[in-house]
């Protein structure tokens, strides 16, 4: 009985070899292919430009992680009144400043002296998360804390020797009074509050350039740049030195670089842990097209001329002087372009790296600068 199926058959080695190859260079088509736009965007963030960070983004990065050890302290029943959780500069821009945490077995209110000083009683809660500030630099700052049972408890808080070689002299003001002052050397700017007897006791500093600063309810408005002499954006921060909330200068803001406050005017509360919100929306831009614009980067001319970009808090700030568009390549592909106008800010979505081009007179040019997130 014959064996049926596939007869033997002498089968080429070149043959063979052939159709391996073939497979083999359809599978690299395939891979590449799917990856070539990928490698024409990476082409175009330069690994030597210059790269420009977020500064502001990092130092609310750090706040926000001083947010969660708060609300874990607060959750921690070891920390109680006679053993509170003390975090002293809390925010890492007042060093003048201490957050302090505890529970209570039920709501109590606490009454609050600092240094001799009674600032208020919170309201009831047995969650306490009680905000310090005017403490005296380079000193130990005693608080007292009191419960509505009569229970009493002391801290001491010590802090940093800051800059108190800088004195100012001014009498005839409230002896409960903070006067602020704005000092400036270089790139280093700082407000500075002093107490009626002249010693510093309230301190915003570790921004890189704060241009002037006014006074809102419980805290102050800085106008600030991290590269000076570019247009400045406002900050609202508190006086423990937590950004509230970062926007562009308006008309409504007026600088006021030497005035009077009075720290806790409206008595003292709980500290809000909300977190920082952005409102501002992405500023509006048109979407070129990938093959055509690519093609024109990938032989743009070196821009030599002077130029100043800075990013904080995702808003971008330059100084360029030209007409055209500025032209950020997203390291996903996507290429933004945006009309040079006088506000020379716009603000950009901080999920993604950027490197910048210019479009000036429909030539294009490379500023050999890359937005790192």
């Amino acid at each position: 009985m014959k064996r049926r199926g596939l007869k033997n058959k002498n089968i080429n080695i070149f043959t063979l070899i052939g159709i391996y190859l073939l497979f083999g260079l359809l599978f690299i088509i395939l891979v590449v292919g799917i990856n070539i736009d990928s490698l024409r965007v990476n082409d175009l963030f330069d690994t030597n430009a210059r790269k420009v960070y977020d500064e502001l983004d990092k130092i609310i990065d750090i706040q926000e992680s001083a947010i969660s050890k708060i609300k874990e302290a607060s959750k921690n029943g070891n920390y109680n009144f006679s053993n509170p959780y003390v975090l002293v500069n809390p925010f890492s821009l007042n060093p003048c400043s201490a957050i302090m945490v505890f529970t209570t077995d039920e709501p109590f209110k606490v009454n609050v002296e600092i240094n001799d000083r009674v600032i208020g009683e919170t309201d009831a809660s047995s969650v306490h998360i009680i905000p310090i500030y005017g403490l005296y630099e380079n000193n130990f700052n005693q608080i007292v804390l009191t419960l509505e049972d009569g229970s009493v408890h002391e801290q001491i808080i010590q802090t940093e020797d800051l800059y108190s070689n800088l004195k100012v002299e001014k009498t005839n003001r409230d002896p409960s009074s903070l006067l602020l002052s704005y000092y400036a050397s270089g790139d280093l700017t700082s407000v500075y509050g002093y107490s009626y007897y002249n010693d510093v006791n309230f301190l915003i500093s570790g921004l890189n350039y704060i241009s002037s600063y006014n006074v809102i309810e419980d805290g102050l408005t800085l106008e600030y740049n991290s590269v000076k002499g570019l247009d400045t954006l406002l900050i609202d921060i508190d006086y423990l030195g937590r950004i509230k909330k970062v926007y562009r200068k308006n008309n409504n803001y007026s600088a006021d670089n030497e005035i009077e406050i009075q720290l806790y005017k409206n008595g003292i509360k709980n500290y809000n842990l909300n977190k920082f919100v952005s409102d501002d929306k992405l500023t509006e831009f048109s979407i070129l097209d990938f093959d055509n614009t690519v093609e024109n980067l990938s032989k743009a001319h070196l821009y030599f001329k002077e130029f100043s970009i800075s990013v904080n808090n995702s808003y971008l700030t330059y100084k360029l002087d030209e007409k055209g568009y500025l032209i950020l390549v997203r390291n996903d592909g996507v290429i933004l372009s945006y009309y040079i106008d006088d506000a020379k800010n716009i603000k950009i979505d901080d999920n993604y790296e950027y490197s910048l081009f210019l479009n000036a007179d429909s030539t294009y040019y490379n500023l050999y600068t890359i937005i790192k997130n």
